[in-house]
C-alpha cells in the first residue's frame, strides 16, 4: 500500500504530468476578457400559434398553414384564416419558426375581424333561416331551402340550396362555432341573393302580393265574362267553367324522374264531362308545382275560350274589352 502511494506521488510530481494538468485546466477555465454571451439561433416559442388557434376556435374558423422552403434558403409560406390569406416576406431557419411568424400576423387579423363584427352588431341577431323559410312558404317556387351541414374538429360549416338559384350558398370550408351559426350564415347569403334579384324587400321581408279574390277577379254579365288582367289563369278557368256549364278541372302533376323531383309534367282533367276531351293543357318538365299548374291552366283557358265562342259567351281581358266598346 505504501509503495502504491509513493508511486502516485512521483507521478504527480513528474514535470510532464504537471504540464498536462495545467493545459487541461486552462482549456476549461480560460475565456476572453470582457466577452459577452452570444445567442444561438432565434428564441423558440409557440405563443402566437396557440393564441391563434384559441381565437379561431371561438369564431369557428380553422386556420390553414402552408409552409415552403428548405434549410439553405429558409422557410416561409402563407396562412389562410377564413376568407383572409396572410403572407410575410421574412424567411425563417425552421418550419416551426415560420408557423410562429405567420401566426403572429394571423392573430392581428382575427382580432380585427372581431372588432369589425362588434362594430356592426346592432340589436338582436337576425334569424336569416326564419326569413328564408317564410319567403318559401308563400313563394311560387316549389320546395324550400335545403341545408347541408359539415363538421371538422370543433367547427361547423353549412351550404344551402334554394329553388330559385342553381348555385349553393354558404361554404363547406368556412367554419363556425355552432351548427346554428353555420346555417344562419348560409341562409343570410341566400337571402341577400333574393334581395338583389328583387324577390323580397331590402330588409328581407316578403313583398305583399296583389291577389284578386275569386268573384272579384272577373265580371260576369249574362253571357259576358270580363277578366282582370292580373288574374291568374287558374282563377280564370275556375270562373269560366260554371258559365259554360262544365265542372272545374283536376290538375294532375308528377315528376318524370326521381333525380329531378321539382321538374313536373301533367295536364288538367275534366271528370264527368263526355262532351270534352279527357285532358287539356298538357305540359312537360316545368320547374315548380305552382308554375306547372299555371302553365296547364293557360292551356285550359285557351281551349275554353274557343268553347265559349262556340256557345256564344263573350270572354276577354278587361282593358281589351273596354277598348272594343269604345
Amino acid at each position: 500500500m505504501a509503495d502504491m502511494l509513493c508511486s502516485l506521488d512521483k507521478y504527480l510530481e513528474d514535470p510532464k504530468t504537471k504540464a498536462l494538468l495545467s493545459t487541461d485546466t486552462k482549456k476549461a477555465t480560460s475565456r476572453p476578457m470582457n466577452s459577452q454571451p452570444v445567442q444561438l439561433g432565434s428564441p423558440r416559442t409557440s405563443q402566437h400559434v396557440s393564441t391563434l388557434h384559441q381565437l379561431c376556435q371561438k369564431r369557428g374558423i380553422v386556420p390553414e398553414f402552408e409552409i415552403d422552403g428548405d434549410q439553405n434558403d429558409g422557410f416561409g409560406g402563407w396562412l389562410k384564416v377564413g376568407s383572409e390569406t396572410i403572407s410575410r416576406d421574412e424567411r425563417w431557419p425552421k418550419k416551426k419558426d415560420a408557423r410562429e411568424g405567420l401566426a403572429e400576423r394571423g392573430v392581428e387579423v382575427v382580432k380585427s375581424m372581431q372588432e369589425r363584427a362588434q362594430e356592426g352588431v346592432v340589436g338582436p341577431p337576425i334569424s336569416w333561416v326564419g326569413l328564408l323559410q317564410t319567403f318559401h312558404s308563400g313563394s311560387i317556387a316549389d320546395g324550400g331551402p335545403v341545408f347541408t351541414e359539415y363538421a371538422v374538429g370543433g367547427g361547423f360549416g353549412c351550404t344551402c340550396t334554394i329553388p330559385l338559384s342553381p348555385d349553393p350558398f354558404g361554404s363547406a370550408s368556412e367554419f363556425f362555432s355552432s351548427k346554428k351559426a353555420a346555417r344562419n350564415n348560409a341562409a343570410k347569403e341566400a337571402m341577400k341573393y333574393l334581395i338583389d334579384q328583387g324577390h323580397v324587400n331590402p330588409d328581407g321581408s316578403v313583398k305583399a302580393k296583389k291577389k284578386a279574390k275569386l268573384g272579384t277577379a272577373v265580371k260576369v254579365e249574362g253571357k259576358k265574362l270580363e277578366v282582370n288582367r292580373d288574374t291568374t289563369y287558374a282563377q280564370r278557368v275556375n270562373e269560366l267553367c260554371p258559365l259554360l256549364g262544365v265542372n272545374t278541372p283536376t290538375y294532375r302533376l308528377s315528376a318524370e324522374s326521381p333525380s329531378a323531383p321539382n321538374h313536373l309534367s301533367g295536364a288538367a282533367y275534366f271528370s264527368g264531362e263526355p262532351r270534352l276531351p279527357e285532358k287539356y293543357g298538357e305540359v312537360r318538365n316545368v320547374y315548380g308545382k305552382k308554375a306547372a299548374k299555371e302553365e296547364v291552366a293557360r292551356g285550359v283557358w285557351e281551349a275554353l275560350e274557343e268553347l265559349a265562342a262556340e256557345r256564344g259567351v263573350k270572354v276577354g281581358v278587361e282593358d281589351e274589352m273596354d277598348k272594343g266598346a269604345d
